[in-house]
């Protein structure tokens, strides 16, 4: 008996979670990934933004693997964005419409492509400033298999 009601606990907690959401931590302004050997690094000019403020970084995918790398996109845009409270709330994704044609790139051993991340400091559904405050962004490749790289940012009026 005692034996299923661990189990019971462990899928609970397994399917719930019992943390409570990861306050981001503002100060660094570069993160990486690395995923089969593909380096992602996302670079912010700065963490701690005003409302007036332009986001702006770069994201940059460096094969560092001995074989050629492809990444294979549905559409023109090939990075995406988002902008998240702790509790995972997005308060500002990019992005909103996509260009439906594929595109691509490939990446030779040792080769680089950098992406540029720019944004105003605005919804875009409503056209009203974000929120301020600490949140996560998070940015990534559109093919569907990179992973998303994650930093802490403040927004200040």
């Amino acid at each position: 008996m005692t034996k299923r009601w661990n189990f019971v606990l462990l899928l609970f907690f397994g399917a719930f979670g019992c943390s409570a959401p990861v306050e981001p931590t503002v100060g660094e302004n570069e993160a990486r990934a690395v995923r089969d050997g593909v380096e992602f690094t996302l670079r912010l000019e700065k963490v701690q933004l005003r409302l007036s403020d332009t986001l702006k970084g770069t994201f940059e995918v460096w094969n560092r693997t001995n074989s050629e790398r492809a990444f294979e996109f549905l559409n023109q845009q090939q990075l995406g964005f988002e902008i998240q409270r702790p509790n995972g709330e997005t308060v500002q994704q990019w992005p909103i419409l996509f260009q439906p044609a594929a595109s691509r790139f490939v990446l030779q051993p040792n080769q680089r492509r950098t992406l540029v991340l720019q944004a105003l400091l605005i919804d875009w559904r409503t056209g009203h400033p974000l929120p301020t405050g600490r949140f996560w962004l998070s940015a990534y490749l559109l093919d569907d298999n990179s992973p998303r790289v994650r930093l802490g940012i403040e927004i200040r009026e």
